[in-house]
């Protein structure tokens, strides 16, 4: 099993409100990635891998709540514990 490597919640801006480095420090080009697929004119995809990041994502009430990983994981579990976190 993998581990999780980045968490972090944005608004409708782009602007992060949470940010969490599991490793290593938080990265801002991470951030700026995930919202850069956000706000292009198709819905972000709840997962979609990036440069061999897998980004994982839930938007709840205007607020995107994403993690980001390096590693094979199950991304109905992350999806599930992303929407657990969420409400």
């Amino acid at each position: 099993m993998g581990q999780v490597k980045h968490f972090f919640i944005l608004n409708s801006r782009g602007n992060p409100l949470v940010t969490r480095a599991f490793e290593d420090e938080p990265s801002h080009k991470l951030i700026e990635v995930f919202f850069q697929q956000a706000a292009g004119d198709i819905r972000v995809p709840p997962v979609f891998i990036h440069d061999g990041v897998t980004f994982i994502s839930v938007l709840y009430e205007k607020l995107f709540f994403v993690f980001a990983t390096e590693d094979d994981m199950c991304p109905t579990l992350l999806l599930e514990l992303l929407n657990r976190i969420a409400t």
